[in-house]
């Protein structure tokens, strides 16, 4: 996993349907692979694979940050299978091991969240980027930034 290709993942402007291309950018990499509408990116001529993000390659936004690359839906479901398995061990054995399922799901969380990889996100169109060198100039999420691009 270590040597996989840096990889841009955007949403299609017809079908909000995820799509993804690596660099170099090529041709027909801006088609979307569920309706094939092209959905062009502005700045992505100069983006290669060992390049730091200054900015979107899909619509130019300097805004972007950084997060956790790991599913929004897995890590919902450890939530809700810790509060379900808690709810057993407590009716079944009281305090202690509802507190032992939580304190084991918060280590396995911790591993998991040891190993897992960062993935830079565009405020503005969303489009994720796997495997780019860090920039240090992107932050962690800013709710307040996230809201003002939710306005426009």
């Amino acid at each position: 996993m270590a040597n996989r290709a840096p990889e841009v993942g955007f949403y299609c402007d017809a079908c909000d349907r995820y799509s993804t291309w690596n660099p170099p950018f090529q041709p027909d990499d801006d088609r979307c692979r569920h309706c094939g509408h092209r959905n062009p990116p502005t700045a992505a001529e100069g983006l290669s694979a060992g390049s730091a993000l200054a900015s979107c390659p899909q619509c130019g936004n300097p805004e972007l940050y950084r997060k956790k690359d790991v599913p929004q839906q897995i890590g919902c479901a450890v939530v809700l299978s810790a509060i379900a398995l808690s709810t057993i061990a407590y009716a079944l054995w009281d305090f202690p091991g509802a507190f032992a399922v939580f304190a084991s799901v918060a280590l396995l969380d911790f591993l998991i969240y040891r190993r897992l990889g960062s993935v830079t996100v565009c405020y503005r169109c969303h489009a994720e980027f796997r495997r780019f060198r860090q920039n240090p100039d992107h932050g962690d999420f800013d709710m307040h930034r996230a809201e003002e691009y939710e306005a426009e």
